[in-house]
């Protein structure tokens, strides 16, 4: 029997996802270094997608983000970390005067006040992010303790997917890679597919 792994097999052996490992940033976001491996990918799937990462010391994964129709999930396999959070939902306003009042206001050149909440992570500890809506309550993302740390990160591929990132850069819409920035308060804006927009 070969270890070798056919187009067809549905088996990626260890060593071919060490060889496969290769050094990636963020597009957004150059600080970000991972060392990835598209594991799904080398086994032929198409709705799934799983990645093996390893994330240097003191690294972080990607800038903080939620995803409006994707679900993404990560289970850490070796060292400790930080999951870092943010609460970037629209306001709960208690009346529509209170809504509109806020959005007729002067637009203030004021970053607004965020809080990124971090939970140290280990060893073995799951995280699941549901896409949609209410996803926005918990933009996310990972930066690596001090001997860096190794996990799978996986989620849904409904090819309709918008991400946001809500610190930084507005959101980048997947299905037709077309990048853009947005200076709402939301952070909210759909684009159809094809070319970036000049900002």
């Amino acid at each position: 029997m070969s270890d070798e792994r056919s187009d067809l097999s549905l088996l990626v052996k260890a060593d071919a996802i060490t060889k496969a490992l290769h050094d990636e940033s963020h597009p957004l976001y150059p600080k970000s270094k991972t060392s990835t491996a598209p594991i799904s990918d080398m086994a032929g799937m198409k709705d799934l997608g799983v990645h093996f990462v390893k994330l240097e010391p003191d690294a972080e994964s990607t800038c903080i983000h939620w995803h409006l129709v994707d679900s993404e999930w990560i289970y850490v396999l070796s060292g400790f970390g930080v999951l870092q959070v943010v609460d970037a939902g629209i306001p709960d306003w208690t009346s529509k005067e209170e809504m509109v009042k806020a959005i007729m206001s002067p637009k203030s050149d004021e970053k607004p006040k965020i809080e990124i909440v971090e939970h140290v992570i280990s060893t073995g500890d799951f995280m699941g992010f549901s896409g949609g809506v209410g996803a926005q309550k918990h933009a996310h993302g990972l930066k690596a303790g001090k001997d860096g740390m190794t996990y799978l990160v996986g989620g849904t591929r409904s090819g309709k997917d918008v991400c946001y990132y809500p610190l930084d850069i507005g959101l980048r819409f997947r299905a037709g890679q077309a990048i853009a920035r947005h200076s709402s308060p939301f952070h909210a804006m759909f684009l159809p597919p094809g070319p970036t927009p000049e900002n």
